[in-house]
């Protein structure tokens, strides 16, 4: 069953709900291609080449129905061609062509819809309540209730250990299985609009097969991430502060978002 793409907001968590009980998988899961969804950038990449990155990256992110791809990209090798503020800078532009090509493909997504980006840069600890539900971005595996793709830069990082970035196909999951979406999801206690979170009891077993654990990703990689209603959960293992004093922690995150919905989460 193909979902025409939904409105965001209620309608997003209708049709992610939906997605749990439709063949969204068009077959069996693979394990080792999910994990090898990485491109290594040269500097030939970013200037002669980038037309070709962004078809790449595209096609790791657009999942069935619209494309055959894992749902996300991570780009690496970057901390030696530029500093930290050059890789955030560089993940808005490409992010801006990657959606522009996204949406192309996506059928679904009628040229009359208005969507519009956020962009952030947020310590961990410090995050406003209101903008996530959390001051924290490490969380259990869940989706965004709002957004369609999102694309992360993490840290600079001192003083902590765990944290460690994750990604799982939910979907997939479920549907090897046989689970319904309420057997392996609930809903988040954030304040403000719930969002779809992993049962903690389904969390080791999806990783484990479904999924992959990335470590502490730090500026030398940019994180391209499917959230609609057939992509990825994302989340992190569980932090361990070493000194407060010390610690820090931030995110650089650009997300496309619906501007008749822009302050749903």
């Amino acid at each position: 069953m193909t979902f025409e793409f939904p409105r965001l907001g209620a309608s997003m968590m209708a049709a992610r709900k939906a997605a749990f009980s439709a063949q969204v998988r068009p077959g069996p899961f693979d394990h080792s291609w999910f994990a090898a969804q990485d491109l290594r950038v040269t500097a030939e990449d970013l200037h002669k080449a980038r037309t070709t990155l962004v078809d790449s990256i595209v096609d790791r992110l657009a999942t069935y129905p619209d494309g055959t791809g894992a749902g996300y990209c991570l780009l690496n090798g970057l901390a030696a061609q530029m500093p930290v503020e050059a890789v955030r800078e560089l993940s808005v532009t490409l992010f801006t062509e990657v959606w522009s090509q996204y949406r192309f493909r996506c059928d679904r997504i009628a040229q009359d819809r208005d969507f519009y980006m956020v962009k952030t840069l947020s310590a961990d600890g410090k995050i406003p309540v209101g903008l996530y539900g959390s001051p924290w971005s490490f969380k259990t595996p869940h989706a965004d209730r709002n957004g369609v793709l999102f694309v992360h830069v993490y840290g600079p990082h001192v003083g902590f250990n765990g944290g460690e970035v994750l990604l799982i196909d939910a979907l997939a999951y479920t549907q090897s299985h046989g689970f319904t979406f309420d057997e392996v999801m609930t809903w988040s206690d954030d304040p403000g609009d719930q969002k779809p979170v992993l049962r903690t009891r389904h969390v080791e077993a999806a990783l484990e097969g479904y999924g992959r654990q990335f470590g502490q990703l730090t500026p030398d990689a940019i994180l391209f991430v499917n959230n609609g209603p057939e992509g990825l959960l994302h989340g992190a293992t569980e932090l361990q502060i070493g000194d407060e004093s010390t610690f820090s922690r931030t995110l650089h995150r650009v997300v496309v978002r619906e501007r008749a919905l822009a302050s749903a989460v």
